[in-house]
């Protein structure tokens, strides 16, 4: 679920650092990091380092197929 949280956490705003992220949805750093890892390797979210930062972000040109499913899930939160 948490996942899922992360998502339309990002589908929503600008791009988020993990420390962001973990403080808006009260989970550990840690665990956010893993969870950013997973999303990101799907193509699921996006990267950018800037000023000493990784700044995590919604991947709007995800794989069609991948899309789909994505937006499925947002819609049944």
């Amino acid at each position: 679920m948490n996942r899922l949280k992360i998502i339309a956490l990002l589908a929503d705003r600008m791009p988020l650092t993990v420390t962001e992220i973990a403080d808006e949805l009260g989970i550990s750093f840690r665990a956010t990091s893993r969870h950013l890892l997973l999303l990101s390797s799907l193509d699921i979210l996006v990267s950018q380092g800037k000023d000493g930062h990784v700044y995590y972000g919604y991947n709007s040109s995800m794989p069609v197929d991948i899309k789909k499913i994505v937006e499925l899930f947002l819609h049944n939160l």
